[in-house]
């Protein structure tokens, strides 16, 4: 499961001239978020703010990036970026990343084809829910456009399986959890304020680090609650390399708000519009999904130039359905237009990586 070829080092943003020297323009790096709605409308600017130093000495962006001084657009509420705190918070992350993808026992690939040269796994740290072996019998990780009973998606979850690893207290880096929860506290302003409860170190489910090996392209996709997708608060960490984050409204069916209620804004607009937003991602910065961005919007992800090998770190709060108190993927899954199927794209990319 450590093997170094997957390690997609020539690619990250430390590694690469051309990337450094992009991010090292001017003397400094440029994060901006545009938002838009159906084809023809004028594109709106819904933040724009500059970071310092470049990303090849894994420095977080400051002073704080996009979304912190400005509203999100309701469509897209529940979304929230910001930098790791410290360099050293930075440091730890990429450490839990690499002690994960060395510790599994093996290495997943995201659509479920060998061919396929997407990487993950699945780390479960000491003292979180995910530590529980009974809350961990529970997850089936599989695509959700496969038959859930078929013989594809067991394989599919056995092979998940393998690429999963707890961690005990010696194998975890030092100060993760001082790591994880100033991250949390960093991003908690502009989380959904249900989902608030989940975003702490004891509820963290799952680590996953996803190794895109070469592929710019992560397509639009849904994270699946129940399935490979699981988790009610995703954060999403930039450790190697960066990109550019897109983000498509999904119009709810009688108009309803994705929340398990009616007669909302819903996550396409009164007017029934999607909505379309993008913005960039530096090294180093992270963001949440939550609420409507998270259950009735799309998300996918275009790598820099030169940053094909980017690497990123999911951490994946709370189950739907776990408790009577968690809210149950029935009440924020195929509520919105084109989520019927299970929410693939076409790609064999049905949600679950970032």
């Amino acid at each position: 499961g450590g093997d170094g070829s997957y390690g997609g080092k020539k690619g990250g943003s430390s590694g690469d001239a051309d990337a450094d020297a992009d991010a090292k323009k001017d003397g400094e790096k440029n994060t901006s978020v545009g938002t838009e709605g159906n084809a023809g409308e004028e594109e709106e600017a819904a933040a724009a703010a500059t970071g310092g130093e470049g990303v090849s000495d894994r420095r977080p962006p400051h002073p704080p990036s996009l979304l912190l001084r400005v509203d999100v657009p309701p469509a897209f509420a529940g979304l929230s970026v910001a930098p790791v705190p410290s360099s050293s918070d930075l440091a730890i992350l990429t450490s839990l990343h690499d002690a994960i993808r060395s510790r599994a026992p093996s290495l997943a690939s995201w659509s479920g084809s060998d061919s396929d040269p997407k990487r993950r796994a699945f780390g479960f740290l000491p003292g979180t829910r995910g530590s529980d072996p009974a809350v961990r019998s529970t997850l089936e990780v599989s695509r959700p456009e496969v038959e859930r009973e078929s013989m594809e998606a067991r394989e599919e979850c056995a092979r998940n399986e393998r690429a999963m690893v707890a961690l005990d207290e010696g194998e975890a880096p030092a100060g993760v959890e001082g790591a994880i929860a100033r991250l949390f506290d960093a991003l908690r302003p502009r989380v959904d304020e249900s989902a608030r409860t989940y975003l702490r170190y004891e509820g963290l489910i799952a680590a996953q680090p996803n190794l895109h090996r070469g592929q710019a392209l992560l397509p639009p996709h849904v994270d699946h609650p129940s399935r490979d997708g699981f988790g009610i608060v995703i954060v999403t960490v930039a450790v190697r390399g960066g990109g550019t984050i897109m983000l498509e409204s999904l119009a709810t069916k009688g108009g309803g708000d994705n929340n398990g209620t009616t007669g909302g804004d819903g996550g396409g607009g009164a007017d029934g519009e999607r909505r379309r937003a993008a913005f960039h991602l530096p090294e180093g910065c992270a963001y949440a999904l939550s609420g409507s961005v998270r259950n009735s919007c799309t998300h996918g992800v275009l790598a820099d130039v030169g940053a094909e090998h980017r690497e990123s770190l999911n951490l994946r709060l709370g189950l739907h359905g776990l408790t009577e108190e968690d809210p149950k993927s029935t009440e924020v899954w195929g509520v919105a237009d084109g989520m019927d199927g299970g929410g693939g794209n076409g790609n064999g990319n049905g949600g679950g990586y970032a």
